[in-house]
């Protein structure tokens, strides 16, 4: 999907949703959630634009957290109670490792956490039993410029470091 309006603009659209909330967030508990974790996600977003790079991931994770809960609370295909994520569903091990090498997990397919459920909203598998390293997900756009290791790299952008 390719959208044209920047990202003031995507914010204006999505705080109009909260008065009229898209897919199943339009019951009054879906509803008050959505809309919280709208207004959540933009401000820590905002406060992530703002700070230092020491707490900026921090902020950004939990504006995706936040964004998610948005997503799994709106989506036709959560039934029942399934919407309310309990947890963050991805956990982190290995930190005795060189930091490239810190495992990364997610929770088992089914579960209420938010990695988990808005993965499967979504249609993304999700890696469960089997641990990935921080490295081999760390290609976000904001980490390009700055590569864990001179390793050869998906993303095209081969800088040196």
């Amino acid at each position: 999907m390719h959208i044209d309006f920047d990202a003031a603009q995507a914010w204006e659209r999505l705080r109009a949703s909260r008065w009229s909330p898209p897919g199943r967030a339009d019951t009054a508990s879906r509803h008050k959630t959505y809309a919280a974790a709208l207004e959540q996600s933009e401000q820590t977003f905002q406060a992530a634009a703002a700070v230092g790079t020491a707490t900026r991931p921090m902020q950004v994770f939990y504006g995706l957290s936040q964004a998610g809960r948005a997503i799994a609370t709106a989506a036709w295909s959560t039934k029942g109670e399934d919407w309310n994520l309990t947890s963050h569903g991805i956990k982190a091990a290995g930190f005795h490792l060189p930091f490239p090498d810190i495992q990364i997990r997610t929770d088992q397919p089914g579960t209420q956490g938010s990695f988990v459920k808005v993965s499967e909203v979504l249609d993304s598998p999700v890696w469960g039993r089997d641990p990935v390293r921080l490295e081999d997900v760390w290609d976000l756009p904001p980490n390009l410029d700055y590569p864990l290791t001179t390793r050869d790299r998906l993303t095209g952008s081969n800088k040196a470091v």
